[in-house]
């Protein structure tokens, strides 16, 4: 199973930190929350959030092979030129397929799709939690992470650079996946930026008890998340606390991202003494509806 394969997640991370920058200081008089974001702010952190749920089963697992992790698999040719592992071979002390600790260096690794092209540089640490016990634990931690996605069609470029790190734990039915201090430093083809910060503690239960593996696809099940994140655009600051109202069901059978058909998200935004809330329900694979109050 590759950690990292994920078509869509990209390109809608940008197009929804797009959306924020042309979004973040409109408001619409009369209507709830509107005081404290707009409609269209309220879509696009809706699309923000969902793509950041994208990435949770990326990472459940480590692949061996290495490929691109984090939303920018490619669609063809191997990533063998432009990654460099160190050390090289790797040291496994024990059974499972993470290795005590290997860094994964991205130089200029461009991968081209129909409607846009990926560069990805910057470093990937990988490391055994236990690297003298046969287990599923691993740690990520992403260092300048530099993922840069130019639009086909004159669209521009949007920069987004990621540090933090990822706890991943799970025995054959249960897996907890925790982001903390983890940063997204976004520039928009404008030339504006933004700063996404996160902890964040998940719990991922599979659906069909004992069918998680480390080296297989994550299972469908259901995901309780709950956290804390905050949104800085210009001078508009917001503090974000996530929770789940009713558990996302992952459908690892999806072929449309992002891969939960059922579930409820609430997302309570405060800037200053005034709050909004926004609201994520997952309709179906690919499909959900956002609420603001």
């Amino acid at each position: 199973m590759s950690p990292f394969a994920t078509r869509n997640r990209t390109f809608a991370a940008a197009v929804a930190l797009l959306a924020i920058a042309v979004a973040s200081c409109d408001t619409i008089p009369g209507e709830p929350g509107s005081s404290v974001l707009s409609r269209a702010e309220a879509d696009a952190l809706a699309q923000v959030i969902a793509t950041d749920l994208e990435g949770l089963p990326e990472a459940a697992a480590y692949d061996p092979a290495g490929e691109i992790p984090f939303g920018a698999a490619p669609a063809t040719s191997s990533t063998a030129e432009c990654v460099t592992r160190s050390p090289d071979p790797v040291v496994n002390s024990d059974d499972d397929p993470v290795p005590d600790s290997v860094r994964l260096t991205y130089t200029a690794c461009v991968f081209s799709r129909p409607t846009v092209t990926v560069e990805l540089n910057g470093i990937v640490d990988v490391l055994d939690l236990n690297p003298a016990v046969t287990d599923h634990a691993i740690r990520w931690v992403l260092r300048d992470f530099t993922r840069t996605v130019t639009f086909l069609m004159g669209g521009g470029t949007t920069t987004t650079v990621e540090n933090g790190t990822r706890l991943v734990s799970a025995t054959s039915s249960v897996l907890q996946h925790q982001l903390i201090d983890f940063t997204s430093e976004v520039t928009f083809p404008n030339g504006s930026t933004g700063l996404h910060e996160k902890d964040w503690a998940t719990t991922f239960t599979a659906d069909v008890a004992r069918s998680i593996a480390p080296r297989q696809r994550l299972p469908s099940g259901t995901w309780q998340i709950d956290g804390t994140s905050a949104w800085t655009h210009g001078d508009r600051g917001s503090s974000l606390d996530v929770s789940t109202e009713v558990p996302l069901h992952y459908n690892a059978e999806c072929t449309a991202a992002p891969k939960f058909d059922a579930g409820t998200l609430v997302i309570v935004m405060s800037r200053g003494d005034r709050t909004a809330t926004v609201t994520i329900q997952y309709t179906a694979c690919g499909q959900y509806t956002v609420t603001r109050s």
